[in-house]
C-alpha cells in the first residue's frame, strides 16, 4: 500500500518545525515534558519528541512491535515509532559528519514489515 494519506498526515504537522534548534531550549523542553532529556543525543530525542508529540492522535504511536528469536536462541523485540498505513521511523542525522551513514532500525523488522504493508517509511532530520 503507498503511505499517501500518512504522508498527508505528516506534511501538515511536521512542516512548521524551527529551522535552528537552541540545545539549551530544546533540552529544557524535554525537561519539562520528561523526555529523555538526559541524553547526549539531545537533538535525536528532541526531534523524536517533535514529531511524537505533533503527530499524536493523526498515527498509531508507538507502530508495530515485532519479536524475533534470534541464532542465539535470545528473543528480541523491535518496535517502530509510529504507523498508519505501514510503519515508520524517526531518525535523525548530523551532515557534517565524515560517513554520512546513519544507523537504521533493524533490518530483520524492517524487511517484516516492507512484507506485511508494502513498504515502510523514515522520517529523516538533517541537522
Amino acid at each position: 500500500m503507498f503511505p499517501k494519506p500518512d504522508i498527508r498526515k505528516m506534511k501538515s504537522a511536521i512542516m512548521g518545525f524551527p529551522r535552528e534548534w537552541d540545545g539549551r531550549k530544546a533540552i529544557l523542553e524535554l525537561k519539562a515534558a520528561d523526555y529523555n532529556w538526559r541524553q547526549m543525543e539531545w537533538f535525536g530525542f528532541y526531534f523524536e519528541y517533535l514529531c511524537v508529540t505533533r503527530l499524536h492522535g493523526l498515527l498509531q504511536i508507538p507502530g508495530d512491535r515485532f519479536s524475533f528469536v534470534r541464532p542465539n536462541g535470545r528473543k528480541t523485540f523491535v518496535t517502530f515509532d509510529m504507523k498508519g498505513t505501514i510503519n515508520w521511523d524517526i531518525k535523525s542525522k548530523a551532515i557534517k559528519t565524515d560517513d554520512h551513514r546513519s544507523i537504521l532500525n533493524d533490518q530483520e523488522a524492517t524487511d517484516r514489515s516492507v512484507r506485511e504493508y508494502g513498504a515502510h517509511g523514515l522520517v529523516i532530520a538533517l541537522s
